[in-house]
């Protein structure tokens, strides 16, 4: 589609084909994950006020306590 839209000179007549790629790539493109989260923080429930954070393997348990 990208191909043929090319050389076609008149815009309204290629923006309809750039529609339909557009479509197609959004209904069958798998979806690419921008972020993997390496690191799982797992707990016990009286574990009170654990928190991992969003970037490397960092962990504050100065907030720690157990219930």
């Amino acid at each position: 589609m990208v191909d043929k839209q090319h050389p076609e000179p008149n815009e309204a007549k290629r923006l309809p084909m750039l529609e339909q790629k557009q479509k197609l790539n959004l209904d069958d493109v798998p979806h690419i994950m921008l972020y993997n989260c390496r690191f799982a923080g797992v707990t016990s429930t009286r574990v009170q006020g654990f928190k991992t954070l969003p970037f490397r393997h960092a962990v504050h348990l100065h907030d720690v306590s157990f219930a």
